[in-house]
């Protein structure tokens, strides 16, 4: 396993144990973070940490792959109840830089007795991944975006094809059994864009949004490529939700940055210049304590005297806590 996947099979443990140590590899001046549920910055990540209740989390990361920049994984949770997540980081000069997730609740083992987790993890046919993703990227636009169902068959080798959905099935049969019968209850899914395709051999995961059910959703959908046929199949489900929620509306797993995303990240650039740039402005740092690793932030405005300690500390145990909330 590479160092980098090893980084990231550690940051996500920590959610379960509270070591301090994982978080090292945030870069703490630029964390851009896309699940709706936290704030960009180590604050965002502290106070979610912070708000789970104590010694219930979980966390089994099953595979991890790296693709470039990107480090993926599939990962058996409970995070406020039980989950199977996909989790993206983006790496930017050795630390992590931004961060995508989807998150489905477990479901039982679908008609074939398959788990939403279960099954091969290591990635083969390293010399074949640029292969493997356009051929994913293909089938994805032909059939799950454009609906030219005549070309179905042609990615598969005949029948076989194994379903971790816990709604559907193996087979393309069970494939095509699910989709008729979704049809005859009014159930529509339709995938509108793709955002993303990564992969590392025989393993791929598309990143799309669309439609299922008449609502907004995110869609993580992750294959796996034998002899250049689809041959197996995982994926999340999860709803973006609304305008009016209060909440961005593009969701933790899709790539598309909105105008206050950016704006976001625009802010934390200019936080990152000091203060004869900025003049009388707002100067913002991150210092990570010893011995106990305390992570905090310092605001200060010349005009405005202020202190900030935000939101990520270690006990002597090693403990993730929450010092302040950040306002």
């Amino acid at each position: 396993m590479s160092h980098r996947k090893q980084q990231v099979v550690a940051l996500l443990k920590a959610i379960e144990t509270g070591a301090a140590e994982p978080l090292a590899i945030i870069n703490p001046d630029k964390y851009i973070q896309h699940n709706l549920a936290a704030a960009n910055g180590l604050a965002g990540l502290g106070a979610l940490l912070a708000a789970l209740p104590e010694g219930s989390a979980r966390v089994n990361t099953a595979r991890v792959f790296e693709d470039g920049d990107y480090v993926f994984a599939h990962t058996d949770y409970n995070f406020f109840g039980p989950k199977i997540g996909f989790d993206i980081f983006r790496f930017e000069n050795g630390k992590v830089v931004e961060h995508w997730d989807n998150l489905q609740e477990t479901a039982r083992p679908n008609p074939s007795g398959h788990s939403m987790i279960d099954g091969p993890t290591e990635p083969r046919d390293l010399d074949k991944t640029y292969t493997n993703k356009e051929l994913v990227r293909a089938f994805v636009d032909d059939i799950l975006v454009n609906g030219r169902m005549e070309k179905l068959a042609g990615y598969f080798n005949g029948d076989k094809y194994i379903q971790h959905n816990p709604q559907i099935a193996d087979n393309l049969s069970g494939l095509s059994s699910a989709l008729q019968a979704m049809a005859a209850r009014g159930i529509t899914m339709k995938y509108n864009r793709v955002h993303k395709v990564l992969g590392e051999g025989d393993f791929v995961l598309v990143v799309s949004e669309g439609v299922f059910g008449r609502k907004q959703t995110s869609f993580y959908d992750l294959f796996r490529v034998e002899n250049g046929k689809i041959a197996e199949h995982w994926d999340t489900v999860e709803t973006i939700p609304p305008r009016d929620s209060g909440r961005m509306r593009v969701a933790s797993s899709v790539f598309a940055r909105t105008p206050a995303q950016a704006k976001s990240e625009r802010a934390l650039r200019r936080a990152q210049l000091d203060d004869q740039a900025l003049g009388a402005g707002l100067h913002s740092s991150f210092t990570l304590g010893k011995p106990l690793g305390i992570v905090e932030r310092k605001a200060r405005n010349r005009s405005r005297p202020s202190a900030l300690r935000v939101p990520i500390a270690s006990d002597a145990q090693g403990r993730l806590t929450l010092l302040f909330s950040l306002r």
